[in-house]
């Protein structure tokens, strides 16, 4: 009989110490077929994954090519701010120290970017384990499939606004030209309107702070409004409401960090071998003693669940490697009316 029980001790025989961590985590925890359900972050390192060549070759790219600049990095950089809440009427910061200081389960909601690293152990399945050693390492046998992902910190910005909806005004058909060191709020005053509806009228000094007021005007062409003290957006001289509608994004950091799924799960129809292994019934050859070859599928770790009542499918997360920005890369977002 089969006991895949034995494949961690074999993993250590060869030295694949992570990928025999990994699996013997599966083989102690309760029995559970819906990964998301429980993860791991202690195990696997950045440090430890970077040491693989292909690995580290993969995490170059992400870094050099910049690719938290890609066309589909600024979408979901974007979507991940109106998310949270940090597209608003003032500057905002994102993914500061002490957010990059937390777990990598905790930051991969926000992740921006992926890159997927595979490997060829489903053509190499039906090899011995001796050929394994030539064509294999710990990096296989603890991860096989998985993805780098990539986290952003900086801040963001309001540039551009325009009024709320409804805050139009009536115009006189008036321009008027500003002095030198005149105020909007000198201007109103001069011609018998509010602040409100000066604004309004003119929406490039759209300000929700509250300070358009005091902006200086001098040499600008305003254009003058028809006063309509009842206008419920201009009532008693306030400012009328803005919306921005333009933010600049500003990114300092990048974090980059492993995730997996550490599972046996099958397409329908399909049942992944995952190579073959001395697990079997004990032999003697030429004196030595060795163990048959099993081919093992991704079944027998279901059915080993299923008769066991463990064996925890479950996401595997390293610590994130953050890196800090020479040259900040600043985009701009447009939000839709």
């Amino acid at each position: 009989m089969c006991n895949i029980e034995l494949i961690p001790d074999i993993m250590d025989e060869y030295g694949w110490t992570i990928g025999a961590r990994l699996m013997r985590t599966w083989f102690n925890g309760s029995a559970n077929d819906n990964p998301v359900n429980f993860y791991n972050a202690t195990i696997v390192t950045m440090e430890w994954v970077r040491s693989f060549r292909r690995a580290n070759t993969e995490y170059n790219n992400l870094i050099n090519k910049k690719m938290w600049s890609t066309p589909n990095a600024r979408r979901e950089i974007a979507n991940m701010l109106s998310r949270k809440g940090l597209l608003t009427g003032k500057e905002q910061e994102f993914g500061d120290d002490a957010w990059f200081r937390q777990t990598a389960n905790v930051l991969d909601p926000d992740y921006v970017q992926q890159l997927l690293i595979g490997d060829d152990w489903t053509e190499k399945a039906g090899m011995g384990i001796r050929e394994y050693i030539t064509w294999h390492d710990d990096l296989d046998a603890a991860l096989a499939n998985f993805n780098l992902r990539m986290v952003v910190g900086g801040k963001v910005r309001p540039v551009r606004y325009e009024p709320t909806q409804g805050a139009g005004v009536q115009l006189s058909g008036e321009t008027y030209t500003a002095s030198k060191g005149e105020t909007l709020a000198a201007v109103a005053q001069k011609k018998n309107v509010t602040l409100g509806e000066m604004v309004a009228a003119n929406p490039g000094l759209c300000n929700p702070l509250g300070g358009a007021g005091a902006t200086d005007v001098s040499g600008l062409h305003l254009k003058i409004p028809k006063s309509n003290f009842s206008n419920s957006n201009t009532a008693n001289g306030m400012i009328v409401p803005c919306k921005p509608i333009q933010y600049e994004v500003e990114i300092l950091r990048v974090g980059v960090y492993v995730r997996d799924s550490y599972d046996f799960i099958d397409e329908p129809g399909d049942n992944q071998e995952l190579g073959k292994w001395p697990i079997g019934e004990e032999i003697s050859l030429l004196g030595l003693k060795s163990r048959k070859r099993c081919t093992v599928y991704n079944r027998n770790f279901r059915d080993w669940r299923d008769r066991n009542k463990k064996g925890r499918d479950y996401l595997v997360f390293s610590d994130v490697q953050r890196t800090d920005l020479k040259e900040p890369y600043k985009f701009v977002v447009n939000i839709s009316n």
